[in-house]
């Protein structure tokens, strides 16, 4: 299981998501055979597995793959730690891009608190987690609620020093076409709903 896993990673880095799929999957499949999907390794596998599944551009299945390694993370006490975030993450954007909004505000709740509570907020991943958050927000037509996540986020980049950084820029523009576009206060358009999360 551990060849092929490594094998999926190998194949996910020479940019052939197809193949670290059949890998992956095989690995996942022996260790369910042989009990030994439990654990931190087998939530690593699984979100290796929705990783590469995202990749391939099947969404559902990189849903069911994340799903599962926050699951085995969860039994196996990992979420409480800066990883469990990042499990988290994958979760929450995934459901956001299949329409999940109120599942992916769930995730993101729960990421947010994770971050406060190990310092990782006040970093670019809290930032980038910040503005995802807002994205999501946007989607469910709160518009208010989303500028908060927004302006939470920039102020994340002012205290890191990254004002010039691409993601920040990216995130002045989506502030600004909500504040141009709709005044802070009615229901922003398609602009700002279609701007593709972070991997």
């Amino acid at each position: 299981a551990q060849l092929l896993t490594d094998v999926g990673h190998a194949k996910l880095r020479a940019e052939d998501p197809a193949g670290a799929v059949e890998a992956y999957g095989e690995a996942r499949r022996i260790r369910e055979v042989i009990g030994a999907l439990e654990g931190a390794a087998g939530a690593e596998l699984c979100h290796s597995l929705g990783n590469a599944r995202r990749e391939s551009g099947d969404l559902e299945e990189a849903l069911e793959a994340y799903e599962a390694s926050v699951r085995l993370a969860r039994a196996a006490g990992m979420m409480a730690t800066s990883r469990g975030a990042l499990l988290l993450s994958c979760l929450a954007q995934t459901r956001h891009l299949l329409g999940l909004l109120d599942e992916a505000l769930s995730a993101y709740a729960e990421e947010f608190r994770i971050r406060r509570r190990t310092g990782d907020l006040d970093t670019l991943e809290g930032a980038r987690m910040l503005r995802n958050m807002g994205s999501t927000i946007h989607g469910t037509g709160d518009v208010v609620g989303a500028l908060q996540a927004y302006d939470m986020a920039h102020r994340v980049h002012e205290h890191t020093g990254t004002t010039e950084s691409h993601d920040c820029k990216q995130l002045v523009h989506i502030i600004e076409v909500v504040k141009v576009k709709h005044g802070g206060g009615t229901r922003a358009g398609q602009e700002v709903q279609e701007l593709d999360l972070d991997h």
